[in-house]
C-alpha cells in the first residue's frame, strides 16, 4: 500500500493510491486523487476495513492473518464431528502429506496456476489422475469451508479443472459367473458346517447388493415383512469398531428371496445368534474386520473356483446390473442400491452385456410384414418374440 505522486501528460500531476485487495497475489487497486489529504483519507479507509475484518467485525479474516496448514487443522477439526473415522483417518493422512508442500502458505498462493502445477508434479510421480484428482479436491473443501465459516474472503482455487483420465472400468460377474461361484462356495461350506456363514455372505452380497459394511452390520431384526426384506439401518465401522448409519445417511429395505431367507434364519438357529447380534462374525457377538473375509475367505475362493477375479465392491456392482437386466425398473433398482441420484444407478445400464445382445434377438421394429427378400412395403409394427 504506497501513495506516489505522478505527472501526467498535460503538466499536471495527481496522488495515486496503489495496494491489493488481501495481500499480494490479490486484486491489486490504483485510485488517483488531485489531493494528497484524499489520497491519505482513501488509504485509511481501506486499513479500517482490513483491521474489521482481522478483528472478526465483519466476520472476515484476511489471506494474510492465516496459512493452509491452519485451515486444514480447522476443517478436521469440524469434520472430525460428522464424518465416519474411516474418512477422517484418510482425511488426516492426506492433509499431513498436503503439509510438507503447501502447509505454511498464506491461502491466496493457493491459485489455479499453483495448483495445475502441483497436479502436473504429482502426475509425473506416478498417481492417477483419480489420486490426484481426490488430493486436489481435498485443498478446494478445506478452503471452500474456510470461506463459508468466513476465514478467508473467497476461495482463490475457484475455477481450477479437474484432469480428465481415461475411467476406471467397473467390473462385474456375468450371471453364470455369479452362480459358478455360489456353487462353488456352497460345495466348499456346507449346509451346516461351522463355516456355512460365509456362503451366506456371499449368497447375500449378490442378491441385494449391499455393501460390505452394511453386510457387516446387518442382524436378526433386520429381517422383516415376513422375512422378504432386509432393512438396512447401520454398518459395521472397521477402524472405530462400533455401529454407526449406512454410507447414504438413512436406512432402506432390501429384497430377502426364500433361498437367502431359509439359509439366514438356519444361520441364526445354527450358531444361536442374539436379535441384536452380528449375522456374520468368527463368534457370535464378535464382528468380522472386512479385510480378514476379503483375504481370509474371498480372495482365496476366487481363485480355487476359478472365476475371473473381481473385488468384494464388485459383487455389489455385479448386483445391480442383474437387478436390471432381471427387469427390475431402474427407480427401484435406485433404492435398493440406496444412491442418492439415479444418474448413479444409470451408470450399470451400459453394463447389462449379454441382456442388451438379446434385446436384439427378440425385439425390433420392422417396416414389412414379413421376413424381407428385398425391399417391401408394409407398415409398420413391432415385432416382439419370446
Amino acid at each position: 500500500m504506497s501513495i506516489k505522486k505522478v505527472n501526467r501528460k498535460n503538466g499536471e500531476f495527481v496522488w495515486e493510491v496503489r495496494l491489493y485487495t488481501n495481500g499480494r497475489g490479490t486484486k491489486k487497486i490504483r485510485r488517483a486523487f488531485e489531493r494528497k489529504s484524499d489520497a491519505e483519507a482513501f488509504m485509511q479507509t481501506h486499513a479500517a476495513r482490513k483491521r474489521q475484518l482481522r478483528s472478526g467485525a465483519l466476520g472476515t479474516m484476511d489471506f494474510t492473518d492465516t496459512t493452509f496448514r491452519k485451515e486444514a487443522a480447522y476443517w478436521l477439526d469440524h469434520r472430525s464431528k460428522v464424518v465416519s473415522p474411516a474418512y477422517l483417518k484418510k482425511a488426516r493422512a492426506l492433509v499431513a502429506e498436503l503439509d510438507s508442500d503447501m502447509g505454511s502458505l498464506t491461502p491466496n498462493r493457493l491459485h489455479p496456476g499453483y495448483l495445475a502445477e502441483y497436479q502436473k508434479s504429482e502426475l509425473s510421480k506416478g498417481l492417477t489422475f483419480t489420486t490426484v484428482n481426490h488430493k486436489v479436491q481435498i485443498i478446494t473443501a478445506i478452503l471452500n469451508f474456510s470461506v463459508r465459516n468466513r476465514r478467508i474472503p473467497f476461495n482463490p482455487a475457484a475455477g481450477l479443472q479437474k484432469l480428465k483420465g481415461a475411467r476406471t472400468v467397473m467390473r462385474f460377474w456375468e450371471k453364470w459367473e455369479a452362480e459358478a461361484f455360489l456353487a462353488f462356495a456352497d460345495k466348499k461350506y456346507p449346509f451346516g458346517s461351522s463355516k456355512r456363514w460365509v456362503y451366506v455372505a456371499y449368497l447375500t452380497a449378490l442378491n441385494t447388493a449391499i455393501r460390505a459394511g452394511e453386510l457387516l452390520g446387518l442382524q436378526p431384526r433386520d429381517i422383516v415383512q415376513n422375512g422378504e426384506m432386509l432393512h438396512i439401518q447401520r454398518q459395521f465401522d472397521r477402524v472405530a469398531r462400533t455401529y454407526r448409519e449406512p454410507k447414504s445417511k438413512r436406512s432402506r429395505y432390501v429384497p430377502c428371496n426364500a433361498e437367502l431367507r431359509t439359509e439366514m434364519e438356519a444361520l441364526i438357529r445354527q450358531r444361536n445368534i442374539g436379535v441384536v447380534e452380528p449375522i456374520f462374525c468368527h463368534e457370535p457377538g464378535q464382528p468380522i474386520w472386512h479385510e480378514a473375509l476379503r483375504s481370509k475367505y474371498f480372495e482365496r475362493d476366487i481363485r480355487e473356483a476359478g472365476v475371473r477375479p473381481i473385488r468384494w465392491h464388485d459383487m455389489r456392482h455385479t448386483a445391480g446390473t442383474l437387478l436390471l437386466a432381471a427387469g427390475c425398473d431402474i427407480k427401484t433398482v435406485q433404492a435398493i442400491m440406496g444412491h442418492e441420484q439415479i444418474s448413479t444407478t444409470l451408470i450399470y445400464v451400459h453394463l447389462l452385456g449379454d441382456a442388451v445382445k438379446e434385446v436384439a434377438r427378440t425385439f425390433s421394429i420392422s417396416g414389412t410384414r414379413d421376413k424381407p427378400e428385398g425391399l417391401q412395403k408394409g407398415a409398420l409394427r413391432l415385432i416382439h418374440t419370446t
